[in-house]
């Protein structure tokens, strides 16, 4: 676009006395600079933005009755605000603790409280852990139907919105008989009758009875739950009542091998289907060659590296937080950052595959298999397995996605016995 063609449009753009400040310039490429230099003197007054964005983010009023609305008006205009410090190059990155503090003594005393029971420990957190947090109550709140929240439920059956009382506690005291027994003075999750039920019949009642999986609460669904309490055994969104054992995983064959799948034995005779694993190669920050444990799925379409393995690589990376949905989407984890990688097979240095824009996070899943399995199965015999010790349960590194995947399984399928 020409000078000339800017400055048409910025006069098409200005009104009032921006517009009578270059009313009086022709059109022409020269004078779109001059227009330009007039409008940035009198109105670029980077100081006088500061003070205008800072009473802006500084004199939000404070929320007394909760509601979506008030609160993503706090995460919007707070962010707005951080945006414009950031282009003014105000170190805003390093001001988490104190915007915290600010935002946090806004709210109202029972967000604060839900909001302290969700931290794990006495460290101090960072402000897009306070946004996230501050997004989930917004959602939960929208979900209940109501404007406001209330500070205490009375009325079990009639229970709108749901939130722990204590830390790592998924559920909330109630005055009403248990759902599952019908008798007073006990919860369902202290309901001897429900207790005794198996995993798969707790879920069922669940499902029966339109509970949260998280909280063992109706009204709302797990997505929408704003109880920040996690499964105890594997910290992932469901209540610990609920959880299941993973599936453990095969490994995947070297490339050019005939793909395999198959079935195990495990010690409790229940069979598992196994998928796929295998070892590579990454040059840390030295040159040197270090083994990392993958697991290849193909219906994830994102890669995910734990960030203990980025600790021992000595890679760098660029920060990002995102969160990272699931099944349903709810909810897995954010991630710390992103990281490019390039792996090669443990056999051949020379293949080199590359895994952009891979994602950082605390831990990628429970070591897998979950159990020992019968390494000498015969239709094992001859392959060159890509994990040689795919029956020995240990620690993934890393998560391939479907990106890679479907590149990397090749051959036929061979499958061995059921059981």
């Amino acid at each position: 676009m020409s000078n000339c063609q800017k400055l048409t449009n910025l006069k098409a753009q200005v009104t009032g006395e921006a517009a009578r400040l270059i009313q009086s310039l022709v059109i022409s490429d020269v004078n779109y600079n001059i227009a330009w230099k007039q409008l940035n003197d009198r109105y670029q007054n980077d100081r006088q933005l500061l003070f205008i964005i800072l009473k802006r983010l500084t004199s939000q009023n404070a929320i007394t009755a909760p509601s979506s609305t008030s609160i993503r008006s706090m995460v919007d205009v707070s962010k707005e605000c951080l945006s414009s410090l950031r282009i003014l190059s105000q170190p805003v990155d390093q001001w988490d603790s104190i915007i915290l503090y600010l935002l946090f003594h806004k709210l109202d005393q029972h967000s604060r409280e839900l909001y302290e029971q969700g931290l794990k420990n006495c460290s101090i957190p960072k402000l897009q852990d306070f946004f996230d947090f501050l997004e989930q109550r917004s959602r939960a709140l929208e979900a209940g139907g109501s404007k406001s929240s209330t500070q205490q439920v009375k009325q079990f059956p009639q229970q709108k919105q749901n939130f722990p009382q204590r830390n790592q506690v998924h559920h909330a005291q109630s005055t009403s008989d248990c759902m599952a027994c019908n008798q007073p003075g006990h919860i369902l999750f202290r309901c001897p009758k429900f207790l005794s039920l198996g995993i798969t019949e707790r879920a069922d009642f669940a499902k029966q009875h339109k509970l949260c999986f998280n909280c063992l609460r109706p009204g709302h669904s797990i997505s929408q739950c704003g109880s920040f309490s996690t499964c105890r055994t594997c910290n992932k969104k469901h209540n610990t009542l609920l959880h299941r054992p993973a599936e453990p995983i095969v490994p995947a064959v070297v490339s050019n091998s005939p793909s395999l799948s198959h079935h195990a034995n495990y010690t409790n005779s229940v069979a598992q289907t196994l998928l796929a694993t295998a070892i590579v190669h990454v040059l840390d920050c030295r040159g040197v060659q270090q083994t990392v444990r993958v697991l290849l799925d193909g219906g994830s379409d994102t890669h995910v590296i734990s960030s203990k393995c980025v600790k021992r690589l000595g890679l760098p990376y660029k920060k990002k937080h995102a969160v990272v949905t699931g099944l349903s989407e709810t909810p897995v984890g954010t991630t710390q950052g992103i990281i490019d990688l390039e792996i090669s097979p443990y056999h051949d240095s020379s293949v080199v595959i590359q895994a952009k824009q891979t994602c950082i996070m605390n831990t990628v899943t429970a070591h897998l298999p979950l159990h020992p399995c019968n390494p000498h199965m015969h239709h094992f015999q001859g392959l060159s397995l890509a994990d040689q010790s795919w029956h020995t349960p240990a620690e993934i590194d890393m998560l391939v996605g479907a990106s890679i995947f479907y590149s990397l399984i090749s051959g036929e399928r061979i499958s061995g016995e059921q059981g």
